[in-house]
This record gives structure tokens, sequence and C-alpha cells, in this order.
């Protein structure tokens, strides 16, 4: 009932707002429409804001549209165009000014360059120095690119923009080659000292910053802005840490709209009341935006379909192609990386590790590294056969952005503790009884766990990659840096330990890491490894073997043959042998296994250790079955 109220009232102060700051009278008055961080999700899916429907709010109010950086990477839109189709839908959508994120700077410097020369409207960067230049200072746009101003109804709107000094950890270094960050605050000062003798009516930073832990954040700028510089600046647009929030710090309003395309911001400056505009910073849903009648604009819309009909072939190109099936995804009922280690976690959880040290400059990661990938993150298995673009999204929808944070190993063994947790009561068998799933057990890179079930604490030693010791438990002096997904790093899914740790550097999108290793493997023949799970996560008192079971369902029409010929786990194919009653039992390791019967139509699955395969007395219903092909008359 109180999350109803607390709606109900969120919806009624919109509507309060939106009736009394957002009138359509432009009598003294300046509309911005802002974005941030879209990582290229600017096509409707779903009902959710897209750039048609922005350039449908800009044109409704007759206003400015600026966007604060991390536009043109992170969908597959993006990726399948090097940020091209993104700065052509921004064209159509009619932005007048972006900054630059540390993201615009992922394809390479040329392509940064390319993307501000084919925009319609203006990239403007304040801090950043190539060979002691402005970065955009060979590119034509007015004032070396460092600021603009806007005439808008009468009056003289100046613009600057900064981007975080963090672009030297969160981007691949190589990428930023003679290039130099100015101090933000020193920048910002230099900025106003430029801008204070062309008389503007006000001025609006275009940051690239967050509230987070940021060298500088835009708070941080905000207070610094003291003496000569009290006033100067009206407004911040703010970028970089995917947070929602209009906040008033020493006299000047900031806004940022969180991350892809879920709001948008709606500022309006109002000059009636003094030289000083007032502002007034509000966020819009896409139920806001058709309450008040915007309509998406016809020109963008064309042209979203247009992108959207090529990427979808594109989707379906060939990536690489498995001879088998990593499983990670749903079977016999079961969300397997919710509950166990799986190929396709372990996999998931390289892919994260590979990024990392492919982007991240080896004299950075001066400490031990190790990644997860939470199994809720993990939809469906991959394979066998083709794996194509639109596959890697089926497999990880949510196009996370990969982070990472320097931990100790007493957090390492709270996540773990929190992780798998609703592992219970594992019987002498090496069954686990009452399985529970969740969306937050990790699937992990770089180490190995052994848990106990049966007691508590559930972890009893983790082990880095490498190392015969186990870390300590009551170790808070040791650095590893912890790699995952900003979902989980930034204390979701229950793992508010980690919320207010910093974040050591942001260094690629899931989607990206993901293709990129499966080119890597594939080029180093390396996809043998994830037949089946690696036993990075190991449970104490296990037995040494388990009896598992096979039925072959049309075993009578089959004239009762008995023999068959099986490989388990990729190994040589030998001569199995089934019961009357159609059963093939093997006796195999606890965990997972993959079994093929050369006379099947298909490959099967197996977990000992949740119970897939193993025969509960007169209970068959845990026991895979599989079709034998046709004999010939």
């Amino acid at each position: 009932m109180m999350k109803k109220l607390f709606l109900f009232f969120k919806a009624l102060l919109t509507s309060l707002l939106l009736s009394a700051c957002c009138e359509l009278n432009t009598d003294n008055i300046v509309y911005i429409v802002s974005t941030n961080d879209m990582h290229a999700n600017v096509l409707n899916h779903n009902k959710q804001i897209d750039l048609a429907l922005i350039s449908g709010l800009k044109k409704h109010y007759d206003a400015l549209l600026f966007d604060a950086g991390d536009a043109v990477q992170g969908a597959p839109l993006a990726a399948l165009s090097d940020g091209d189709d993104v700065i052509s839908l921004m064209n159509a959508a009619g932005y007048d000014a972006m900054t630059l994120g540390n993201h615009e700077f992922d394809y390479g410097q040329n392509k940064l360059f390319e993307h501000a020369a084919s925009a319609n409207f203006l990239t403007l960067c304040s801090n950043v120095y190539k060979d002691k230049k402005p970065l955009l200072n060979n590119l034509n746009l007015p004032n070396e690119g460092r600021y603009a101003v806007f005439n808008k109804n009468g009056f003289k709107i100046g613009v600057f923009a900064l981007t975080t000094v963090q672009t030297l950890q969160s981007t691949d270094y190589r990428l930023l080659n003679t290039l130099n960050f100015e101090n933000e605050v020193k920048s910002a000062k230099k900025m106003l000292d430029l801008l204070r003798p062309l008389k503007l009516d006000a001025i609006i930073l275009l940051a690239h910053l967050g509230c987070d832990d940021a060298p500088c954040t835009s708070k941080n700028l905000a207070l610094a802005l003291t003496g000569v510089y009290q006033d100067e600046l009206d407004l911040i647009i703010d970028g970089h840490s995917h947070q929602e929030y209009v906040k008033h710090v020493n006299g000047i309003t900031i806004s940022q709209t969180g991350s892809r395309l879920k709001q948008v911001g709606l500022n309006v400056l109002n000059f009636k009341a003094s030289e000083k505009p007032q502002v007034k910073s509000i966020l819009l849903t896409y139920e806001d935006l058709l309450s008040k009648g915007i309509k998406p604009d016809a020109q963008t819309e064309e042209l979203e379909q247009k992108f959207r009909h090529k990427q979808n072939k594109i989707l379906q190109q060939e990536i690489i192609s498995l001879p088998f099936t990593l499983y990670g995804g749903e079977q016999y009922g079961i969300d397997l990386s919710r509950v166990t280690e799986t190929p396709a976690g372990d996999l998931a959880a390289d892919a994260i590790m590979y990024a990392l040290k492919t982007k991240i400059s080896s004299n950075f990661l001066k400490f031990p590294a190790v990644a997860i990938q939470n199994g809720g993150n993990i939809r469906v298995n991959l394979g066998p056969g083709a794996v194509t673009y639109a596959s890697t999204l089926y497999f990880e929808p949510f196009l996370n952005t990969l982070t990472s944070k320097l931990v100790s190993p007493k957090i390492l063994y709270d996540i773990f503790e929190h992780s798998y947790r609703y592992l219970n009561n594992l019987s002498a068998a090496g069954t686990l009884q009452n399985i529970k799933d969740s969306g937050g057990f990790l699937q992990i890179s770089g180490l190995k766990i052994i848990l106990d079930p049966n007691s508590k604490p559930k972890v009893k030693a983790i082990f880095l990659d490498g190392e015969t010791t186990a870390l300590s438990r009551y170790d808070t002096k040791r650095k590893i840096i912890l790699a995952g997904n900003d979902f989980i790093l930034s204390g979701s899914d229950g793992y508010s330990i980690l919320k207010d740790i910093p974040t050591l550097t942001e260094f690629s999108d899931e989607q990206d890491a993901l293709i990129s290793y499966l080119k890597h493997l594939k080029e180093n023949d390396g996809f043998t490894q994830y037949l089946k799970a690696q036993g990075r996560i190991s449970y104490t008192q296990l037995p040494k073997s388990v009896s598992a079971y096979v039925k072959i369902r049309n075993f009578h029409q089959q004239n009762k043959k008995l023999k068959f010929h099986c490989s388990v786990d990729g190994e040589k194919f030998l001569p199995c042998f089934a019961d009357k009653n159609g059963l093939l039992k093997f006796e195999l390791a606890p965990g997972d296994h993959i079994l093929q019967i050369a006379e099947a139509t298909q490959e099967i699955y197996l977990n000992t250790i949740l119970g897939i395969g193993i025969k509960q007395g007169s209970n068959l219903s845990t026991i895979p079955a599989v079709e034998l092909m046709p004999t010939k008359e």
C-alpha cells in the first residue's frame, strides 16, 4: 500500500511540475532537452524512449537539445557500425551539442574525429588536449570545439563541456596516446574566464563527471566555483554515473537522467524574475511523454526503421560455430546458471576477465584480478552450431557496463557467502536437496571456491589462480581487483557491501566483451575447455563416483537393441548397454557431464549435484530421456 501511495504522489508531483514549469510559453523562457549515457539504446523497444520521441519533445517545446556523453557505444546499433548509425540518428533528431564521454574514445581517435565531423551538431570538449592543443582544434568547429554560444528566444546561452579525467583509467590506454586531460575545476574556471566578457545570459556545462567516484564529481565542481566564479554557472547537464537526480548545489542546478534513455531531462531557464535565470529541471519517463501528448518525429522514426532492418540482417551473421552446447540456460526446469557453475557461466566470466586484461594497461593491473558474472544475466545456452550476434543478445540481454573495484579477501568471502546462500542440504550421495535459484548466483573467473552447503559459513576456502594457499577470511589489507557488470558492482541484488566501494575503472560493455572473447577463442581453438564446467566451484564431502542414468525413450521401437556407442565429456565412443527397461547406467565423478550416444538424435546434459540423471527409487522424472534415430527398414 505504501509503495502504491509513493508512486501516486510521485506521478502527481511530476504532473504538477510539468504544468508549472513547462507550459508552452517562450517569452523569457528557454527550454533545454537533455540526455546522457544513452549507450546507443536509441531505438524504441518495448515502450521505451527513443530518439524519434526525443526529437518530438524538442519540437514540442522549441528547445535546445544537448547530450552529456557516452552516446555512441553499448548496443548492437553502435557495435555494428562503430557508432556511425547513432550519429546519423542524433542528426535526424536535431541535437544541438554533445560532450565527449569516456566511451566516445572506444573506437579510437580517428573515429572520434569522424563522428565529430559528420555530426550536424557541435561536439564540445573543453579539457582534453592533443599535442598541447584543444582536442577538436582541427575540425573547423567554432572556438576550437571548446565552447559554443546559442541564440535562443533572444537570449545568449553559453555552453562548454568537460570529460572526466577518470577516462584515463576507464578507457583502453592505447586509444588515449598523446592526450592530456586537464583538471576539471581548473578547466571550468578557465572557461568561465573566457566566457565572462561575452556578456552571456546563461552558462551551461555539459559534464561527463557523475556523482559517484570520479576524481571530480559534478558536486565537487559546483562547490569549487566560489569567489569571482560564484553564480556564473547556471546548469550542469551531467552524465557518467548512470544515476537519476536533480540537485541544487551552490546555486547551480545539476541534472542527470540515468542511462539508456529510461528518462529524458527537461530543463527550463526562466529569465522573468532577474538577470540570472531561474532553473527548473525534471526527469520524464516514457509514460510522462505520452501523457503530455508528445509525438515521435516522423523523419527520425523512418530512419530508425531503416537502421532496425539493417541491424536485424547483420545480427544474423555468424561469429563462430560451436561443435557442442555450452550449457547455462534452463534444463529440465532448472535455470542452471542460477544454481551451479556452468560451462556458459565459465565462459561469460572469462570474457569479462579477457576484456579487463586486454583493454586496461598491465601497469594499471598491479593487483591480482578476479571476475564475476551473475547467473541471472545468462539466459540461454550457446550452440551447438552457429553463434550469431543475435545469439549473444539472447545469451546476455542486458547490455550492462563492465566495471572493476578494489576489494579485500574479507569482502570476497562476504560476497560469495551471499551468492551461495541458497545452497543447502547436500546429501551423502552428493546431490543438493530443495534447490532454490538466485539471479545473484555468481559464475567466476580467476579463482576457485570450496563450499560446504551443510554448514555456516558455507564458503570454506577461496584460492586465487596460481596460489596454493587460501585467502584469509579476515584479511582486510590485501587488494584484489574485482571485475563484473555495473548491476552487481553497484550493489544490486543484495550485494550492498559493494555499493560504497569506489569504481576503479569502467572498461567495456558485456556485448563487446563477449563477442571479442568468442572471436579470440575461435582464433586460438579454445572452445574445448568449455565442454563442461571447469570445477571452479567445488564441494566438500562428495563421493568419488555417482551412478547416473539416461532413458532411451523409443527403446521398444528399436527391436530391443541393447548395445550402443557412448561418449562422456568428449572422450572416445565406447560400447554401452541398456537394461531391459531402456536405462543406460554410467559411473561418473560428481558434477556436470555431457553424454553423446552415437545412435541418438541429441546430446544429453547430466548434473549429479543437481539430481539431473540421478535415480531416486522408482521415480524416473529426473532421468533425461533421449530419442534414438529411426532405423532403416
